[in-house]
C-alpha cells in the first residue's frame, strides 16, 4: 500500500522551516498528526535542523492546550529542530470560530516574518 509519507519526508528534508498545526482532542494532538509523527521513526535522525512553528487550537484556554504544546515541543526538539514559537488558538471549537481571533492575526504576522 502506498501513501504520501515518502513525499512528506522528502519535503521535510528540503524545507526551510516546518509549521505544524493541530486541534486538541481530549488533551492531546489529533490522531492523524500522531500517526504521521510515528511514521518519522525510520528517518528520525535525518529530520533535524529546522525552525518549527506550532499552531495549537481547541475549546480550552492556553493553560488547557499547554500539554499539547509541551509534547510537540519535546518531539521536535528531540528530532533536532528549534521550536521558534507556539500560536495558541484558544476558545475555538466549531469551524470558522478562529476567524478574527488573536491567533489568526499572530499566524499572519508570524508567516510574514519568516
Amino acid at each position: 500500500m502506498q501513501d504520501d509519507m515518502a513525499d512528506i519526508l522528502e519535503k521535510i528534508h528540503t524545507c526551510d522551516f516546518i509549521v505544524i498545526a493541530t486541534p486538541t482532542y481530549f488533551m492531546t494532538m489529533n490522531g492523524m498528526l500522531k500517526n504521521t509523527i510515528d511514521r518519522f521513526l525510520p528517518e528520525w535522525q535525518k529530520l533535524g535542523g529546522h525552525d518549527v512553528y506550532l499552531i495549537i487550537t481547541g475549546h480550552d484556554t492556553k493553560e488547557g492546550l499547554a500539554l499539547v504544546g509541551k509534547e510537540l515541543t519535546k518531539i521536535f526538539r528531540e528530532l533536532g529542530n528549534n521550536v521558534k514559537g507556539i500560536i495558541w488558538g484558544e476558545g475555538v471549537w466549531q469551524k470558522g470560530e478562529v476567524e478574527g481571533t488573536k491567533a489568526m492575526n499572530e499566524a499572519f504576522y508570524t508567516g510574514k516574518s519568516i
